[in-house]
């Protein structure tokens, strides 16, 4: 389900995998993983990814959004 979020942040964006791994600091695979709903993110990861898509946890965690899937 994570992945469903964090695909749609990266789009608002406009971020590659690549792109968002550079940013965040993380391995392409740690990033590809979570996207492929392969991996749950950690909370330091997860508040990475949020800082670099300037948006909160909450949203890449799909709360609050159960209606837009």
């Amino acid at each position: 389900m994570i992945g469903e979020y964090l695909t749609r942040a990266m789009k608002k964006r406009n971020l590659t995998t690549t792109e968002l791994s550079r940013a965040s600091g993380l391995k392409v695979s740690t990033v590809s993983n979570i996207k492929n709903n392969n991996a749950m993110p950690s909370i330091p990861v997860l508040e990475k990814l949020a800082t670099v898509l300037i948006c909160s946890t909450d949203e890449l965690l799909g709360r609050g959004h159960e209606a837009d899937i």
